[in-house]
């Protein structure tokens, strides 16, 4: 069974064709070109995953709010740092539907920007 998964540094732009692996409990996707989490699977058990180095976080404040999002409540750690109560307090803000918004290619940023021209 897959309990770590290591794809950093691949020139990655996208998670299609990752398949959900109910073991899964460690993800690598550092240093990519991903800007979003369109096509991410579900990851039922992980509790760690590196993002560092992609567009989805390094461009978007909220990056570490949408891979809470999408993965869920096992993620504890993102890019080695602990997700914090204010991190989880701000994921249960939100509704479920934002986690399959983000997987079909939602970015916070379209969000922001639909507000503010509102």
């Amino acid at each position: 069974m897959l309990e770590t998964l290591s794809v950093s540094s691949n020139q990655l732009s996208d998670l299609q064709g990752l398949e959900t692996q109910p073991s899964l409990n460690t993800l690598f996707l550092s240093n990519n070109n991903i800007v979003s989490f369109e096509g991410c699977p579900l990851l039922p058990n992980v509790e760690s995953i590196r993002i560092a180095g992609n567009p989805i976080v390094d461009d978007d404040p909220s990056g570490r709010l949408c891979a809470l999002s999408v993965v869920g409540p096992s993620l504890a750690r993102i890019d080695g740092l602990d997700v914090t109560i204010e991190e989880r307090d701000a994921q249960y803000k939100y509704p479920v539907i934002l986690s399959a918004a983000l997987r079909a290619g939602l970015n916070f940023a379209d969000l922001e920007e639909d507000t503010h021209q509102s």
